[in-house]
This record gives C-alpha cells, sequence and structure tokens, in this order.
C-alpha cells in the first residue's frame, strides 16, 4: 500500500498530492510531513508549481486508493 502526502490550501486553491516521495507506511508518510527539512522541500516545491507561496489549511496522509477515489470525484460529490 502506498501512502501520499496531500496538501489542502485555504480559499479557493484547492489541494496537491505529492506523489514524490511515495511512502510505504503512514507512519513515514506522518514523519516526513512533521519533518523540518522535508516541510522546507514542499513548501519550496509548492512556490515552485504556482509562483507564490499559498496559504495551508491542512496536511494529510492518504492512502493510495483514497486519493484515486478522491481524483475522480465530481464537484457535486465533494459539495461544490
Amino acid at each position: 500500500m502506498k501512502w501520499f502526502l496531500v496538501i489542502f490550501f485555504m480559499q479557493d486553491y484547492g489541494s496537491y498530492v505529492f506523489y514524490k516521495p511515495e511512502f510505504d507506511s503512514l507512519d513515514a508518510c506522518v514523519a516526513s510531513a512533521n519533518n523540518p527539512q522535508h516541510i522546507a522541500t514542499y513548501g519550496q516545491a509548492l512556490i515552485k508549481e504556482y509562483g507564490f507561496p499559498i496559504p495551508i489549511q491542512q496536511v494529510i496522509c492518504a492512502e493510495e486508493d483514497l486519493v484515486k477515489r478522491f481524483m475522480n470525484m465530481t464537484g457535486s460529490e465533494i459539495g461544490i
């Protein structure tokens, strides 16, 4: 089972899934999400992607099947 770090932004910026690195366990994902060096790397990747810092609402670790289901949902299924 693979785990991914998922970022939910404030306002209407949506979310971002880090597919790399992928993790073999929830514990490994949570450890990375709380590691200051890794946090800095994730932050730099987000700024590179969006061009500016975006306020983050929540960070979660999600199992691969959940990420796939979420990505395939329509707006009406998630309340948009």
